[in-house]
């Protein structure tokens, strides 16, 4: 058979679930750092980067100039490598301002990239069981090529444009307060007018 079994099945969608939560939870926290600290992360942060995108590079760069290397766990590799230099590059835009377009891009580069990496990862891992188990051959799981990237990009695209959602619908909460407060201040004005309006009379 060419198609993914049951227990497959659920070791991916599990790997998914791990992904998602650890963004999800590692999202939105607050941090005590002082500006200072804040800065000498930003810088090692970078500096890894940098590392990290020549490295990656250099696989994507042998992958290609190589044609023997084409097999499927070079190209799980290289996608991992993709992935890298991807998030790399949105680490690089140092520490953006809130609300920023460099914040949000920096914000997509790295949750999607960052998660779509380690989802790379467990595909590799899971290759190496199926084969080393033989339960599938390299034959076949490379005719499911295509389903790992469907897994691994529209698992994290959903992600994105769930919290892209729910920003928005923040923002226009925030918005409906803030005209809520006026309206609130507003009749208090009235409601002052009118008082002294009666004094007066």
């Amino acid at each position: 058979s060419h198609h993914l079994g049951g227990d497959q099945m659920r070791d991916i969608a599990a790997a998914i679930i791990l992904g998602l939560c650890g963004s999800v939870y590692g999202a939105d926290t607050e941090d005590n750092f002082t500006a200072k600290q804040d800065q000498t992360i930003v810088t090692v942060a970078a500096v890894f980067s940098v590392f990290s995108f020549i490295g990656s590079s250099f696989i994507v760069f042998m992958y290609l100039r190589h044609p023997k290397l084409r097999s499927l766990m070079f190209r799980l590799v290289v996608w991992i490598s993709v992935s890298d230099i991807i998030s790399s590059l949105g680490l690089l835009f140092g520490n953006p301002s809130d609300g920023s377009g460099a914040c949000y891009a920096q914000a997509v580069l790295t949750q999607l990239f960052q998660i779509a990496s380690m989802l790379w990862t467990v595909a590799v891992a899971l290759v190496v069981q199926m084969v080393w188990s033989k339960s599938r051959t390299l034959a076949q799981l490379d005719a499911d090529y295509w389903k790992i990237h469907a897994v691994v990009w529209g698992s994290k695209l959903m992600e994105c444009m769930s919290k892209l959602d729910l920003r928005l619908d923040d923002n226009n909460d925030d918005s409906d307060n803030d005209d809520d407060g006026d309206i609130n201040v507003s009749d208090g004005d009235d409601d002052g007018d009118d008082s002294s309006a009666s004094g007066a009379r």
